[in-house]
């Protein structure tokens, strides 16, 4: 099972764990808020506290949580995303920006090269979509 990541812009975002545990950080929280929720931050520079190898990320403004930084790959466990309840690990590039079209969410992607099959298929048509970071905002 993945940890899944459920953002809604301008409010919250809601950890489910693979164990099933959850939890809400909310735009707004303190660092301190932040800190009961995950523990001392894993890294910490001014203003940015990361989590688990990096895949987490807060960003703060007077103190308070300003952004949610998701970097699915950078965990060892599988992340899915969701905007709202819609899932968007996993979509193509068209379904991906419909789903974070709205204010509040970012999404950055990259192209995974796929190998090329044996009936010889285009390898540029064999590219898949894979997400690089969700920033969900204030």
């Amino acid at each position: 099972m993945a940890m899944r990541i459920y953002g809604y812009p301008g409010e919250r975002v809601d950890f489910v764990s693979a164990s099933g545990s959850a939890g809400s950080i909310f735009f707004g929280d303190k660092e301190r808020t932040v800190e009961e929720f995950f523990g001392s931050p894993h890294t910490q520079t001014s203003g940015l506290y990361t989590y688990f190898s990096g895949s987490i990320a807060l960003s703060f403004e007077d103190g308070k949580v300003a952004d949610i930084i998701i970097t699915p790959s950078a965990s060892k466990e599988r992340i899915e995303v969701y905007v709202g309840k819609q899932k968007i690990s996993g979509l193509s590039a068209k379904e991906l920006e419909e789903a974070a079209s709205g204010p509040g969410v970012a999404v950055t992607v990259e192209e995974k090269p796929v190998e090329a099959s044996a009936d010889g298929a285009d390898p540029e048509a064999l590219n898949a979509l894979e997400i690089a970071t969700v920033t969900f905002s204030a």
